[in-house]
């Protein structure tokens, strides 16, 4: 990707003619059509800083210079109480511009970490753990095509004050306070820059550097924020390409993947279980008071199932949530992205359904498409499906690190149990409308989707997240073992 210019240097800079402003906006009034006009990729442009003056003139002189139209204003104050129960970068990928538009933040990320530092919201680990993940949410939209601009206007005033003791100050005073007071008199300004400096630092890769604002005027500063978008996504349009999907790749299985074990082919073909009718009315008993407690005591869970088709996992999302409130919880079935959630990158409309506090949520079928379906299929690039594996496990790691109880079940039949249950299928009137010709289809590449699948479990295993591969030949039998999993999951952290 194209590496925004810096601003201009002050010989270089002159006074703002009535001609000079017509050609100015005039390109980037021509920038921003062809990016509307071919809606490949989002821009985000980052307004941060201490310097809350500035910040609001360049908002306002963006607004004014941009067709509002396809300008998108997102801004970011303390955490809400809804905010607060989901992981830290929940709200910003909450909150994209779709592609073809200009999304600007206001404050975001950038000065909201560094005041909830300041403040004592985030220790040393967690504060490192917040600088990555930021460095991720950037990295993940930027690979995706996304063109990030990040402007840091610091505040004119040097002057020092009286330190406040780090004890007594509140997030929220921090934010009801001018930009002057706000990590300049409240925290001791050699940590609030040590905190600044992280930050900026810390935070700045090829595809998404700050940009210092720290010399010239409002006026000149403005001038340079909408110079830099002009010329950056000038830049980023001519030097787009197209990736080429929906071609299926030639080859099944890349260096190093034909070695990984076969879990799938490991599993026992049957499993046994005395009395399965009885042990479930039990199970569920035992779920309905959990998953009381679990929503008294405001704990997050996700629920989430894969298999081939027919494996049976509506049976079993059946007979956990009739054993709960259906206030609880929320299921939700995945299939083709429709044009909205094209308009994004791919986890948004996973990020977009993770529970509210004390509610759990269900996934028939998940975020892992990427890397099972739309790798085997061709409809995600190898560049595309080969760094989603990175991408889920941060996804998963923030989710976890939120204190969201996560589950991944893998129900897998065989060959043959699969093309019986479409056969039973067929003669049943209840369910006959669930098999389409696509179904029979995807037999025909059931070994490259059991690699597919191999490969995923190798790779996204983590200890705060390990896949569950359940055997389920016998429908029973399966949604008892599931149900297990979940019970002691879930009582482990009650």
């Amino acid at each position: 990707m194209p590496t925004p210019p810096a601003p201009s240097s002050p010989a270089e800079r002159h006074e703002l003619t009535p001609a000079r402003e017509t050609q100015l906006r005039g390109r980037l009034l021509k920038a921003q059509f062809d990016l509307n006009r071919q809606p490949r990729f989002p821009v985000i442009v980052l307004l941060s800083g201490d310097d809350r003056s500035g910040i609001n003139a360049a908002l306002n002189f963006l607004h004014e210079w941009l067709d509002a139209r396809y300008l998108e204003l997102f801004s970011f104050g303390p955490e809400t109480p809804e905010e607060s129960g989901r992981p830290p970068m929940w709200r910003y990928w909450n909150n994209l511009p779709h592609r073809g538009r200009i999304g600007v933040y206001y404050h975001a990320y950038g000065l909201n970490s560094v005041v909830e530092r300041l403040a004592g919201g985030l220790g040393d680990k967690a504060w490192r753990e917040r600088l990555e993940e930021i460095r991720s949410f950037e990295r993940q939209l930027t690979d995706d095509g996304a063109l990030i601009l990040k402007f840091w206007l610091p505040s004119a005033s040097r002057s020092r004050k009286k330190a406040v003791p780090r004890k007594s100050i509140r997030l929220s005073e921090l934010w009801t306070l001018p930009a002057e007071a706000s990590g300049k008199t409240k925290v001791e300004r050699d940590r609030y820059e040590k905190v600044t400096r992280q930050l900026l630092t810390e935070t700045s890769t090829t595809a998404s550097s700050w940009k210092v604002m720290d010399e010239g005027g409002t006026e000149e500063r403005c001038l340079a924020i909408a110079t830099a978008l002009g010329d950056s996504l000038t830049a980023h349009i001519k030097a787009w390409r197209d990736p080429v999907r929906g071609t299926p790749p030639r080859v099944v299985c890349f260096p190093g993947e034909a070695a990984l074990p076969d879990l799938l082919g490991a599993l026992p073909a049957k499993h046994a279980a005395a009395d399965p009718e009885a042990a479930l009315d039990r199970l569920q008993a035992r779920l309905q008071l959990v998953s009381e407690r679990a929503y008294e005591r405001k704990l997050n869970s996700i629920i989430v199932f894969e298999g081939p088709d027919a494996a049976g996992k509506g049976g079993v999302i059946r007979r956990m949530t009739c054993a709960m409130d259906a206030l609880h919880y929320r299921v939700h079935p995945i299939a083709k992205p429709s044009p909205e959630e094209n308009q994004f990158h791919y986890l948004w409309r996973f990020w977009n359904k993770l529970p509210r506090p004390g509610h759990m949520a269900i996934f028939d079928r998940s975020w892992y498409g990427r890397v099972l379906v739309e790798r085997v299929e061709g409809f995600a690039t190898k560049a595309e499906w080969s760094r989603a594996y990175d991408e889920i496990n941060d996804f998963e790691r923030q989710i976890t690190r939120s204190g969201t109880v996560l589950l991944k079940f893998f129900l897998h039949i065989d060959f043959d149990e699969q093309l019986a249950r479409f056969e039973r299928r067929l003669g049943n009137p209840l369910k006959k409308h669930k098999i389409t010709e696509e179904d029979f289809r995807n037999r025909d590449k059931w070994r490259p989707h059991c690699q597919a699948a191999n490969v995923a479990f190798t790779r996204t295993s983590p200890p705060g997240a390990p896949w569950h591969l359940i055997p389920a030949n016998s429908k029973k039998v399966a949604r008892l073992m599931v149900m297990e999993k979940v019970l002691a999951a879930l009582e482990a952290r009650l």
